[in-house]
């Protein structure tokens, strides 16, 4: 979801980077930021969905574990 805004202000970066300037540094700077916020917002994104798929997981497991236990006795 956040990889096109990830992808654009990294190639913006570069390409400021290639102007020798001082609104190019600002204009750098300023995108530094951004790109720093995206990709802490993409971790945390990252870090609940694998948090959701662990607890989607276990309650499988639990599930299925509760079937074989009716199963059995």
């Amino acid at each position: 979801m956040l990889e096109p805004a990830i992808t654009m202000l990294s190639t913006s970066i570069d390409k400021f980077k290639s102007i020798d300037s001082d609104e190019s540094r600002v204009k750098i700077s300023e995108l530094q930021k951004q790109y720093e916020l995206a990709m802490q917002k993409r971790k945390e994104m990252d870090d609940r969905f694998d948090q959701s798929i662990t607890e989607l997981t276990n309650q499988q497991t639990q599930l299925v574990d509760g079937l074989l236990r009716k199963l059995a006795g």
